[in-house]
């Protein structure tokens, strides 16, 4: 799975990811719509979501964590978030393109929820 580094704006290396004996994972972030097709292919998806809210609420959430870890200096948070903001439509419409299923944050739960119950019976 691709590994992000905040400072490096990007991709800076890959890990291996070890479920052990469970059954289900959920990939989130930026590259999550990347490995759509490979873990399909594999045969380890069993849904793939892109959770969608209106784009100033996910602008705010992002630069008040981005601001609380001090991740890059305020002026360049704001002006970052204020371009991905803008960018958002577009980047539903990749992660669609990919194979996710465009959701609320409450359907999104609801759904991996009831996931969770189907694999807890097996």
């Amino acid at each position: 799975m691709p590994v992000y580094d905040i400072s490096q704006s990007g991709r800076c290396g890959t890990q291996v990811l070890d479920l052990g004996d469970h059954h289900l994972f959920v990939a989130e972030g930026i590259f999550a719509q990347e490995i759509v097709g490979t873990c399909g292919d594999a045969g380890l998806l069993a849904a793939a979501y892109c959770v969608r809210q209106h784009p100033m609420v996910t602008f705010w959430r992002r630069l008040t964590r981005d601001l609380r870890e001090r991740r890059k200096a305020p002026l360049v948070l704001v002006r970052r978030g204020l371009a991905l903001m803008h960018d958002q439509r577009r980047v539903v419409f990749h992660a669609v393109e990919r194979g996710c299923s465009p959701v609320t944050p409450d359907e999104a739960y609801a759904a991996i929820g009831l996931l969770a119950r189907r694999d807890a019976s097996r």
